[in-house]
């Protein structure tokens, strides 16, 4: 529950709250800096279930004896910053419940002109870790603490203070138990020899921000370490930061060789060099070195790394900073000549050129230098099992225009930081690293690489950003630089002055995932290829890019499709444009805001130079297709449309009078090519037939049995076309002249004839020879085989059938009778 700096003015508001509820878990109240001052175990009631309790800062000044007497969950207490006298003689801590393992004491008022001593605190027999201010006096806080596991005296807080100059064989001789121990900024001058002797257990020792302490001191450090089963030591600034230059000696790490220590970190410390075989001490535990914030120089000890074989992380930043000065007065420097004091006498059995050359050929291949050597061969191994090196920053002006082979081939580094030197030529190859996955060159001035200075194909991460290589990029014989990174997923080229990218330059580049281009002056990007399968990531931002590519586009939606993923781009502070031209890419952008990073600082820019965002975007993009719509487009769609609607028109005139077309075009071609009627011809034709009967095959034995045997027994002359047309002659021509050589044309009319296509031909050339040829003549009479629904009818004949008589066959002997009357009446 947090309740800190929250103005609350009696803690017995938080635990009226806490009470109310049942928790059955580990339960944490922070509440400092509330101001609440004192308070007792009433207020507290509903808090008894807490496991941490955190009331610094709050004006507190004296606690009761029955204030926490309830609280026998209570682990963690931060007691810190408030009004307590924890350091004058008689406080009692007796208030404190016995289940406490961590305690937070310091920020509490010292009483200088008062007698002060370290809290009792021996009824805590549970006590692990506390955190109080470091008095000069030897630690005690009583018996029955030999549990206590973590101690920190810790001057570097702000509200806290330590003065602790000089640390003698008792100060912390009651601390058989701990671990950790913390004396960071206690302003520490001198360290006896046997200071940590007695500490069996320490692990971790912080020794930094005693800026008075020194490397002469060192020696009496290491010597009481080699007792312990120290693990990391923490020794850096402690070293004025305005003093001259130091160096560590044999002598300073002679009882290091003695220690299992994994951490060394000796930052800030002004440190130039090492002694010559200094190196050679380090133990062989030693996994980490920190002398980052120095200033070291070249000296044979650079030649002597190997002998740290088992260093795997090398941190060597900030080399020959420069600092503040204000920091001068701040740090209380005395005259600066710390750093040229004399070491004393030292016994160390440690540092004798023998003993040191019987070390250096037990770690091979770490090189031993023989005193005053001048001739020193300049080649050296790195530690085998070195993974990371960070030099950023550190001042390394080079040209590397050399090749180098590193040794050995089969190294273990996998991380470089090499940023914010100066490396503007970088043609040479340095290698091999066969496990290198991280190379940072950022920040290096780099105008050229080599096409092979790059030979790392199991590099993942690449950070190029903050150089001048835009000029070589845009050089399509000089920008392969990157052939040999198969393995590369990330690659960042931001701020390199870049305006032009060829395809061929990431062609090699089938692994990358994440491509950083921000702050370059890009104006057109096509660099999608189908070997970049693996692409989902670009950082565009601070470009000049007017649109996105349709290959890019197509390209990342594909990768996100095969790879089941997202894509996501990056185009603020771009000139997008917003215009016709750009649609296709502005609705693009519109459908994929969701793979935009902060599409709401997008800006767009519209032709007359306005510049909009994008909730004005999101608004303005459904009206751009009807602002751009084509007129000529148009009016060529409305001109088609006219032309089908005529087209449409005329052929349905054409349609319904189709048979009459028909009919006219038969005629006229007979009248001009055929048979022609002489002038002086008589109006009494003689046909040839009296009867053309038009049926369907389905009833061909009814017109075999029923038609002909009743009509040609009453003298009716019929045309069939199956006997009387002429072989040879064209189908519809044969029609024609059965019904012009006849005098009528009897239709039997049912279904199937409605399906046969030349049954239908025959009823509309016979209707049209009656209505255009016979004058007032009907030459076409139907004959209702049987019933036939209207809606199966052409609409021809229907109409037909509606305006004129037509003869229903029937069974019925009567009617049957009648009906072949009225047949031969028809035709006679």
């Amino acid at each position: 529950m947090d309740c800190e700096g929250k103005h609350i003015s009696k803690i017995a508001e938080i635990c009226s709250v806490l009470g109310n509820n049942t928790m059955e878990t580990r339960v944490t109240l922070r509440a400092g800096r509330n101001n609440f001052g004192n308070f007792n175990a009433t207020e507290l009631e509903g808090c008894e279930h807490l496991n941490e309790l955190n009331v610094h800062f709050n004006q507190i000044s004296e606690f009761r004896k029955d204030t926490f007497i309830n609280f026998t969950n209570l682990k963690v207490l931060d007691l810190s910053r408030n009004n307590l006298m924890v350091f004058k003689s008689g406080w009692s801590s007796e208030f404190m419940p016995l289940s406490i393992t961590t305690l937070i004491l310091n920020g509490c008022p010292v009483d200088t002109a008062a007698i002060r001593n370290y809290p009792k605190l021996s009824h805590l027999r549970k006590l692990q870790m506390l955190r109080i201010d470091g008095l000069r006096d030897n630690f005690d806080i009583g018996k029955h603490t030999n549990m206590l596991q973590e101690l920190s005296l810790s001057g570097l807080y702000s509200y806290s203070h330590c003065s602790i100059p000089h640390i003698s064989n008792w100060t912390f001789k009651q601390l058989v138990s701990v671990v950790k121990l913390n004396i960071s900024a206690c302003n520490v001058r001198s360290i006896s020899a046997g200071a940590f002797e007695h500490l069996k257990h320490l692990q971790i020792l912080d020794l930094s921000y005693n800026r008075k302490l020194g490397f002469r001191s060192m020696e009496n450090i290491s010597y009481g370490l080699q007792f312990t089963d120290i693990r990391s030591v923490y020794m850096s600034y402690i070293h004025t930061t305005f003093g001259l230059g130091t160096s560590l000696l044999k002598q300073d790490l002679c009882y290091i060789w003695n220690t299992s220590i994994e951490e060394m970190f000796i930052a800030g410390n002004r440190l130039m060099s090492f002694e010559t075989n200094a190196l050679i001490l380090l133990p062989d535990s030693l996994t980490t070195m920190d002398v980052s914030d120095n200033g070291l120089v070249f000296l044979p000890y650079l030649l002597q790394t190997s002998c740290m074989k088992n260093v795997r992380k090398m941190f060597g930043a900030l080399q020959h900073s420069s600092h503040y000065p204000s920091r001068y007065i701040v740090e209380d420097t005395d005259d600066g000549r710390q750093g040229c004091e004399e070491r004393a006498f030292s016994s160390c059995p440690y540092m004798h050129e023998a003993f040191l050359m019987k070390i250096a050929a037990n770690k091979r291949p770490c090189n031993y230098i023989q005193p005053n050597l001048r001739n020193i061969s300049l080649e050296t191994d790195l530690p085998k099992h070195l993974e990371f090196v960070d030099f950023h920053e550190s001042n390394l002006i080079y040209k590397v225009q050399i090749n180098f082979n590193i040794t050995p081939h089969e190294n273990a580094l996998k991380h470089i930081d090499l940023s914010n030197n100066v490396f503007n030529i970088f043609t040479g190859e340095y290698g091999p690293f066969p496990n290198i996955e991280v190379i940072n060159v950022s920040r290096c001035y780099m105008v050229q690489i080599g096409e092979k200075s790059l030979n790392y194909p199991s590099l993942k991460i690449l950070r190029l950003d903050n150089n001048y290589l835009g000029d070589q990029l845009a050089d399509s014989m000089r920008s392969n630089i990157f052939e040999c990174l198969t393995s590369l997923k990330c690659l960042n080229l931001s701020s390199n002055g870049i305006t032009i990218l060829h395809r061929s330059t990431f062609a090699p580049l089938t692994n990358l995932t994440d491509l950083d281009l921000n702050c370059n002056n890009i104006g057109n990007l096509d660099i999608m290829l189908p070997s970049l399968s693996n692409l989902l990531h670009i950082d565009l931002h601070v470009n000049s890019l007017h649109a996105l590519a349709r290959n890019m586009r197509a390209g990342l939606e594909l990768n996100a499709r095969k790879l089941n993923s997202t894509f996501e781009i990056d185009l603020r502070n771009n000139s997008l444009d917003y215009s016709c031209e750009n649609q296709d890419f502005l609705n693009w952008l519109y459908e994929h805001q969701s793979n935009m990073k902060t599409f709401e600082l997008y800006v767009f820019r519209l032709s007359d130079g306005r510049i909009m965002g994008a909730t004005w975007f999101q608004k303005e993009i459904s009206h751009l297709e009807g602002t751009c719509r084509s007129y000529t487009l148009l009016i060529v769609l409305c001109c088609i449309g006219i032309s089908s609607a005529l087209a449409t028109v005329v052929g349905g005139v054409i349609y319904r009078h189709r048979w009459k077309l028909r009919y006219l075009l038969f005629m006229s071609r007979k009248r001009f090519f055929g048979y022609r009627r002489l002038p002086d011809y008589t109006l009494i034709e003689n046909y040839r037939f009296d009867a053309f009967i038009s049926y369907a095959e389905d009833h061909f034995r009814f017109i075999l049995d029923e038609v002909i045997p009743r009509l040609e027994a009453e003298n009716v002359s019929l045309c069939l076309h199956q006997r009387d047309f002429l072989p040879g002659n064209a189908i519809s021509d044969n029609i024609i002249h059965a019904i012009q050589s006849s005098r009528k044309t009897i239709v039997i009319l049912s279904e199937a004839f409605l399906r046969s296509k030349w049954c239908m031909y025959e009823f509309n050339m016979a209707r049209m020879e009656s209505m255009y040829s016979r004058e007032d003549q009907v030459c076409l009479v139907i004959v209702m085989l049987e019933p036939v629904p209207n809606n199966k009818m052409p609409l021809e004949m229907l109409r037909w059938v509606q305006e004129n008589s037509y003869i229903e066959y029937t069974h019925e002997p009567d009617g049957n009778r009648m009906f072949w009357e009225n047949i031969v009446l028809a035709i006679k």
